[in-house]
Formats: C-alpha cells, sequence, structure tokens
C-alpha cells in the first residue's frame, strides 16, 4: 500500500524498522516466554498508542479524509501482526531450517485484507497452513494469537489448509468474499498464489454475483438452475420496495463487481450506474438486477425460464416489472417477456443502456 495513502506519512506514523530493532532489544534481556511475551506486548503496545494518536491528530486537521485513516490503521495493524509473528516464530518458537513445505503464511482477509480497516474494527486473519503441522507450529500460533490479543486487537482468525479453504467457500459465499479480497502479511507467496489459483478456478461468477447481490436488503430472490458441478445460471429480482423498507445495500454489488474488475475498477463502475439509479422507476416493480449463465450452458434457455419464473408471478399479482438491459443484444429476448424499451441511458465512458418496462400481461 502506497505511504502517499495515509494520514501521515508511514515511518512517522508506525516506524518499523525501529520498532523492530527496539523490540529485539529489549527481548535479549528475557529469560523465558513469559517474558518475552511481557516485552512484545508492552512495547507493541506503546507503538500502536503513538501511531494512533499521529492518525487522531491527522484526522483533526482533515475531517474528510477517512479513506485515509482507514489505510492508515491498516498499516498499523499490518506492523503489529508482523512483527507478532516474527517474535511468536524466530523467538519463541523458532526452527532452524524450515522447509518451504513447513512454512505457513498469514493473510489479511475480508475489509482488513483490502486494506479498510476502521478503528475498533475485527482483524480478520487467516492462517494458511501447508498441510499437517506438528506441537512446534501450535504452540507458535497460540503465542502469535495471545499477543494480538493482549496488544489489544479483535483478532478474528481462522486456521486451514488450502483445500479446507475452497471447501468452506463453497459453502458459505461470505467466507468465498473473505478469501477473494485477501493480502499476504508474512510467509511464503507461493502458498498464497496457490490458494488464490484454486479460488478463482472454483469460482462462478455469475452464481457468487447473484448471491452477492442477494446479499444487500431487499435483494432476496436469488433464482439458480443447477448443475453438474452446482448452478449454471442465475438471476437476481429485486422485490417491489414498500416505502417502510430501508434503501438497499450496494456493498455487496461493490464486492461482487471487484471480482471481475478489481477494487478501483468496481468503483468506478459502480460510479458510473448513478445515472441508472437516478433514472430507476418510482412506481412499485420487480427488478431484474442480474441474470447469468456459465458461457458452457448457454442457449437452452436457462436464462429465459428464470426471467419468466418472476414474470408469471407478476401477470398473477398484477404488478410491472423493469430491467435495464446492458447489452442491447439482449432487448430481443426481454422483449418476448413482454418488456418493453421506454428510454436509454448514456453511462459515462460505457454504452447507452436501453431501459425496459413491462406491463402485467405482456408476454408475447
Amino acid at each position: 500500500m502506497r505511504s502517499s495513502a495515509y494520514a501521515a506519512p508511514a515511518a512517522e506514523i508506525f516506524d518499523k524498522p525501529a520498532v523492530r530493532a527496539a523490540l529485539w532489544r529489549a527481548l535479549d534481556g528475557a529469560e523465558d516466554e513469559r517474558a518475552v511475551r511481557k516485552a512484545t506486548v508492552d512495547l507493541l503496545g506503546q507503538a500502536r498508542d503513538k501511531a494512533r494518536a499521529v492518525v487522531a491528530q491527522a484526522f483533526a486537521r482533515r475531517p474528510y479524509d477517512a479513506r485515509q485513516v482507514t489505510q492508515s490503521y491498516t498499516w498499523i495493524t499490518d506492523c503489529l501482526v508482523t512483527l507478532s509473528w516474527e517474535v511468536a516464530t524466530e523467538r519463541l518458537h523458532r526452527r532452524p531450517t524450515p522447509t518451504e513445505a513447513e512454512k505457513i503464511a498469514v493473510i489479511a482477509v475480508g475489509g482488513y485484507g483490502r486494506g479498510e480497516l476502521h478503528p475498533y474494527s475485527d482483524v480478520d486473519l487467516l492462517v494458511l497452513l501447508p498441510g499437517e503441522i506438528g506441537a512446534e507450529h501450535e504452540a507458535a500460533l497460540t503465542a502469535f494469537v495471545g499477543a494480538l490479543w493482549d496488544i489489544g486487537l479483535h483478532i478474528g482468525h481462522s486456521v486451514r489448509t488450502v483445500e479446507e479453504c475452497i471447501e468452506t467457500a463453497r459453502q458459505d459465499v461470505t467466507i468465498q468474499t473473505n478469501l477473494l479480497e485477501k493480502r499476504l502479511l508474512a510467509g511464503p507467496r507461493s502458498l498464497f498464489d496457490q490458494l488464490d489459483r484454486q479460488l478463482h478456478a472454483d469460482l462462478d461468477v455469475a452464481t457468487f454475483f447473484a448471491a452477492r447481490l442477494a446479499g444487500g436488503r431487499g435483494m432476496d430472490e436469488v433464482l439458480t438452475v443447477a448443475g453438474t458441478g452446482g448452478p449454471v445460471s442465475a438471476a437476481v429480482w429485486v422485490p417491489p420496495r414498500r416505502e417502510e423498507d430501508p434503501a438497499p445495500d450496494f456493498g455487496p454489488v461493490v464486492a461482487a463487481l471487484s471480482v471481475l474488475l478489481g477494487e478501483e475498477g468496481a468503483m468506478r463502475k459502480f460510479l458510473a450506474l448513478g445515472p441508472l439509479l437516478e433514472a430507476h422507476p418510482p412506481a412499485p416493480h420487480w427488478y431484474l438486477a442480474f441474470v447469468g449463465t456459465r458461457p458452457d450452458a448457454r442457449g437452452v434457455g436457462m436464462g429465459s425460464a428464470l426471467i419468466a419464473a418472476i414474470t408469471s408471478r407478476c401477470d398473477d399479482e398484477g404488478i410491472p416489472a423493469y430491467l435495464e438491459s446492458s447489452d442491447p443484444v439482449n432487448v430481443p429476448l426481454y422483449e418476448r417477456h413482454g418488456f418493453r424499451v421506454v428510454g436509454e441511458v448514456g453511462i459515462p465512458d460505457g454504452p447507452t443502456v436501453p431501459l425496459m418496462w413491462r406491463e402485467p400481461g405482456q408476454a408475447q
């Protein structure tokens, strides 16, 4: 992360080399594990307090630079985590010549992985194992996590192999999202890259996108078509909003777009959608937010089936439906389901998007 993104110069916030040198000097006089842990917690706690004070002063001068504050807290936490890991693995439970297959990776995930850590937020960590570990590794992990808690960090951590990560990600889209938003803090890059490759190879973008959209408030109709190895087609329908309903939470939309475009690209894409949001009709309606089919399953009507599943409900309940066709080529498909073009919106640096409305009972 660039130091220019911080509320103050990185070394002014947390001078990691200087703190490391002071820490190792303090540990020279520690006679046992208890003394090592106390010296570590005392010194890193002081460094943490000083760093937070620097950020607080900068924020008081520039109270609208919230992003710099979150990235500064990320930098502080990175330093605390990596120095604690060094103490646990190099001072307390050092393996003289560990092989690559014995090295553990410490990975920031979720909001911390994105580099957006708010003050006093939970610090989500993945301890990635190369395989089975022995007692010495377990002792190092215990010392590491214990030190972080004693320093005052609210740690949420998991300890898994690559295979276990993939399996849990398949079962829980929240875990999958956290693992996609990750940064390597310590340990072998090769193990980190192995996880990254397997996560993306296992990722069904359409289903993931739909599930993340459905995670927002008011976005709760996710329809899928199952196939060998999992869903092959998915649609997200947003039900008609009532006046008392909360506004939709678009955070999951940005998270889903991040899978395709990266964080900065996702934010640019989302902000470019502003004209579409402004053009959204106020009358109650079902909204087709997303529909997609895996490339190897297209052309057999799966997407059409997921559209018809709700438009038939619209007909029964007498409720209109609405969508934006991101690709004009798809307009005839939607017209077959009773949608009609009622306008268009130009996206900055992007295409002109047809806006389509469907009155109940209008299917061809």
